[in-house]
C-alpha cells in the first residue's frame, strides 16, 4: 500500500496478517501548512482511502523564573523560551490549573509580571498557544514550595520525559540555605547533596530508572540557623526505548527440512539487553503469515534467539517474519520478510 500526504509520496508498506499497513514517515520538508489530505491506495486493488492530517512547525517551549527562589509575596518574572519556526503567537502561565496570565512572543521569548506567591507549594508551567502554522508545545514545570517564617526549596528536573536508558539533571535551589544539605528521593533511592554557591545542588538521576512514572521529590534539611523546608516534588515520565527486530535464514532450504531463524533485537541500553518473547511467522505461497513458533529471549542472549521452524514438503517460497513481544523497559518491534525457496 502507497501513502501520500498533499500529492507528495510519504512510503510504502506491506500488510500484516490482518490486513493491517503501518508505515513511519518523515513529512516531507516542503509540506503544505494546514490541513492536508492523507491518501493510502492498495498497489493491486488500487482501492483509496483519504484522511486529514494537520502540517505544523513543531516548537519547544522552556520555562525560567527570576528571581529563581522568591520569597513570600515577592514579585517574580516569569519567563518563556519559545523555539521553533513561526513562533509568533502567545503563550499562558499557569499555576498548577490556575492561569496567572498570558505574554505575547517577541524574538521567540514572552514574559510575565507576577506580583508573588502565596504559602504553599506551586507547579508552575507555561503553554505556546497553537497557531496556523506552529504546534502547542508545554514547557518544564517550576516546582516552587514557600513555607511562612521558613526557607523555601524550588527543584527543577531538565526534562519531565526521557527515555529508559537516560540519565535525566535537576537542580535544587534553597532559600536561606545556611550552607546545609539538600535530600533528594526518586524511586526509593535517596541522594543528600550539600549546598554549593548560591545555595543551590545540582543532581543527577542516572540511566537505568524503570519505565513509569516516578515521583521526585526535594527537602532542604535544615541546619541550626534555619527550619527545614517543605518537599518540591515533580513527576518524571521515563517512556520504554525503541527496538529494532531483523531477522536472518538461509535463502533455500530442502522441502519437509527444518528453517534455522535467527532474530536479532537491538536497542538495548543501560547495561540491559531486550528481553520476553519472539514470535516466528511463516507464509507459504499465496497463504497467510502463520504462528509457527514462540521462543523466549533472555538477557543472557543479549538480543539474539535462533530457532527451527519445519517448512512445507514441496517445492514453493516462503516468507518469515519475527515479532518482537517487548518488555517492562523496551517497545516492541517487528522485523521485515525473508524470502526462503523450498527445494
Amino acid at each position: 500500500m502507497a501513502f501520500s500526504i498533499g500529492g507528495t509520496a510519504l512510503a510504502t508498506g506491506i500488510a500484516d496478517g490482518a490486513g493491517k499497513v503501518t508505515v513511519t514517515a518523515p513529512v516531507p520538508t516542503d509540506a503544505a501548512l494546514g490541513v492536508t489530505e492523507l491518501s493510502a491506495v492498495g498497489a493491486g486493488t488500487r482501492f483509496t482511502s483519504t484522511g486529514s492530517v494537520e502540517v505544523l512547525h513543531s516548537t519547544a517551549t522552556t520555562l525560567s523564573m527570576s528571581p529563581a527562589i522568591p520569597e513570600i509575596n515577592e514579585a517574580v518574572t516569569l519567563t518563556a523560551q519559545v523555539a521553533g519556526i513561526d513562533t509568533e503567537g502567545t503563550v499562558e502561565f499557569f499555576d498548577g490549573t490556575t492561569s496567572l496570565g498570558t505574554g505575547t512572543v517577541a524574538d521567540g521569548v514572552a514574559t510575565l509580571a507576577v506580583d508573588g506567591f502565596k504559602a504553599g507549594e506551586h507547579a508552575i508551567t507555561a503553554t505556546f498557544a497553537k497557531t496556523a502554522t506552529a504546534q502547542k508545545s508545554e514547557s518544564n514545570v517550576v516546582g516552587l514550595t514557600l513555607t511562612k517564617g521558613k526557607s523555601g526549596i524550588a527543584m527543577l528536573l531538565a526534562t519531565d520525559s526521557a527515555v529508559y536508558g537516560s540519565a535525566v539533571k535537576g537542580s535544587v535551589a534553597v532559600a536561606n540555605g545556611d550552607g546545609g544539605t539538600v535530600t533528594v528521593t526518586y524511586a526509593g533511592k535517596s541522594l543528600d547533596l550539600p549546598l554549593g554557591s548560591g545555595d543551590v545542588a545540582t543532581f543527577t538521576i542516572p540511566a537505568g530508572l524503570a519505565a513509569g512514572s516516578h515521583d521526585v521529590s526535594a527537602v532542604f534539611n535544615g541546619t541550626d540557623k534555619v527550619d527545614p523546608s517543605g518537599v518540591a516534588s515533580a513527576q518524571l515520565k521515563i517512556t520504554k526505548k525503541a527496538t529494532a527486530a531483523t531477522v536472518t535464514s538461509k535463502s533455500s532450504v530442502k522441502k519437509g527440512k527444518t528453517l534455522t531463524v535467527k532474530t536479532t533485537v537491538k536497542g538495548g541500553t543501560a547495561g540491559t539487553f531486550p528481553t520476553g518473547s519472539v514470535k516466528i511467522y511463516v507464509r507459504t505461497g499465496k497463504g497467510g503469515y502463520v504462528l509457527k513458533k514462540t521462543v523466549s529471549l533472555s538477557a543472557a542472549a543479549k538480543g539474539v534467539v535462533s530457532t527451527g521452524v519445519k517448512v512445507a514438503n514441496k517445492k514453493t517460497t516462503v516468507w518469515v517474519k519475527a515479532v518482537y513481544s517487548g518488555s517492562a523497559n523496551y517497545s516492541g518491534s517487528s522485523t521485515g520478510t525473508k524470502a526462503v525457496k523450498v527445494k
